[in-house]
């Protein structure tokens, strides 16, 4: 269980999401989520104001002012 949250925990902090399918049966729904996640992705490009410091993190925050919308992205990165 201690794994599943660390995976889970790793995925969301990069922008994923994890599965952990019981069955190969639960395989048919897993694919079902990710086309559908595939099919409304869109890549979000920026060019940071202010140059920082060589391995410094850099936190990332996007909003969506449009109701219903929700947005995944990663936390943060280090250049």
């Amino acid at each position: 269980l201690e794994i599943r949250k660390r995976l889970t925990r790793l995925a969301e902090e990069t922008g994923g999401k994890s599965f952990f399918p019981e069955a190969a049966s639960d395989l048919t729904a897993v694919y079902a989520r990710i086309q559908e996640e595939l099919r409304s992705r869109y890549l979000l490009v920026y060019q940071p104001a202010a140059v920082g410091k060589p391995g410094e993190y850099r936190p990332v925050a996007v909003q969506v002012g449009r109701p219903g919308v929700t947005v995944e992205a990663i936390r943060g990165y280090y250049p």
